[in-house]
């Protein structure tokens, strides 16, 4: 810059007049004009040779002592104990959920679930057929996989108490489903036959049953509350029996050319009893080429 221009800014901070064609200082107002000049600074300006370093004082102090009273939080036993139960149970927590989704998931893809098919005609014969509700039946907890019509139908008894009422067989029913549903998943019966006349819907028409092991498939097991090794069935029992099978050949459940056995003849069982074993063998289509007792 040029010594006059010099002397023109020194003036003009001193507050003297100024050449209006270099220096303007505007009357109120603080800014200053320069003309006809270059590289002009104007105001403080410092100059730093050696590298900056910066540090903050309070906030990463206290970002540090944060950081301190935690490790040494951490170092104590009962806290490192908490921290790993809280992680376990946790995870448990976590487990358990994720395997109730699972089941679900799982159930819901099985076959039609809880929904089991106790149809029946009322115009075929006078049976009746207790629907799983109305006996209170568990939700099923396992699958069952679907069948067409059978073209076996087997007899067993259940070596329990008889029983002559609805509620009483009801009760019947709820504990066989109770003592099979760990294993199988529900009851394994297709149909139970009460000492009230009645048939008790247990997986129904269509499913594939859990009653004689190696002959469940293309079979419906039907067994008839009590101990006919001791005891002798009721003539309701019998006739339940026949005319639910009446009711599966005329709805297309049962082939008509069905074969008609007792557990006895198929496993090592003394299922369905002499006593009722012999009142089967008048009965149609019964097959004696194996005879239990």
């Amino acid at each position: 810059m040029s010594r006059s221009a010099c002397n023109v800014l020194s003036d003009a901070f001193k507050g003297n007049t100024t050449p209006e064609s270099s220096v303007s200082n505007q009357t109120g107002s603080p800014d200053i004009l320069v003309t006809n000049s270059s590289n002009i600074h104007v105001g403080t300006k410092n100059v730093y040779n050696n590298n900056l370093v910066f540090t903050c004082e309070r906030g990463c102090d206290e970002e540090k002592h944060i950081f301190q009273y935690l490790r040494k939080l951490l170092r104590q036993p009962w806290v490192l104990r908490t921290v790993i139960c809280t992680f376990i149970f946790g995870l448990a927590i976590f487990s358990f959920i994720l395997m109730e989704n699972i089941m679900l998931n799982n159930n819901e893809a099985s076959f039609v679930n809880n929904e089991t098919d106790c149809s029946y005609n009322s115009s075929i014969n006078a049976l009746h057929i207790v629907p799983r509700a109305e006996w209170r039946a568990r939700p099923r907890e396992g699958s069952f996989s679907p069948q067409d019509a059978v073209h076996t139908v087997i007899i067993g008894h259940t070596v329990t108490n008889r029983c002559v009422t609805q509620s009483s067989c009801a009760a019947q029913v709820r504990a066989i489903q109770n003592y099979q549903i760990s294993n199988y998943g529900d009851i394994g019966y297709n149909f139970v036959i009460g000492g009230d006349g009645n048939a008790y819907c247990g997986l129904g028409w269509g499913l594939i049953g859990a009653h004689t092991y190696g002959f469940n498939t293309g079979s419906i097991g039907i067994a008839i509350i009590g101990d006919f090794t001791i005891s002798v069935p009721q003539e309701s029992q019998v006739q339940a029996v026949l005319m639910l099978i009446d009711q599966g050949v005329q709805s297309g459940k049962i082939k008509k050319d069905y074969k008609l056995f007792g557990q006895c003849q198929l496993q090592s069982t003394l299922s369905p009893g002499k006593n009722l074993f012999m009142k089967m063998q008048d009965w149609p289509r019964f097959r004696n080429d194996t005879l239990c007792f």
